[in-house]
């Protein structure tokens, strides 16, 4: 379900491409939002979830990031770089590193706003 909940423009991008997937997967099975789903991950979910994350930055791109030490501030520094030098959205290589890592300390500005 694609919903503003979250204002951020790489929430944005991965909802859109997560349910595209579930059109692409589903031909005409019928469509319905199981809650329970989302909390606990059905094969659906995590399939659809791939699907959207290998869309907006390839997996084979993905792993070509340079390393880092963990610091937010330079991880930060460092997939902007990254995401410019590749032609990628810098909040959609943040936004999928905090997923990866369960990092969200990011520093955010007026570019990661969708509204």
């Amino acid at each position: 379900m694609v919903t503003t909940r979250y204002d951020k423009i790489d929430n944005l991008a991965f909802s859109v491409m997560h349910e595209l997937a579930h059109i692409r997967n589903h031909d005409n099975a019928e469509f319905r939002v199981n809650l329970a789903d989302y909390d606990h991950e059905s094969p659906e979910e995590k399939l659809a979830n791939a699907f959207a994350a290998n869309a907006l930055i390839p997996d084979a791109e993905w792993k070509k990031i340079p390393k880092v030490q963990l610091l937010p501030s330079s991880i930060q520094r460092m997939l902007t770089g990254w995401a410019q030098e590749n032609d990628y959205n810098k909040w959609i290589a943040i936004g999928r590193i905090s997923h990866d890592t369960g990092m969200y300390m990011f520093k955010s500005d007026s570019s990661r706003r969708i509204s």
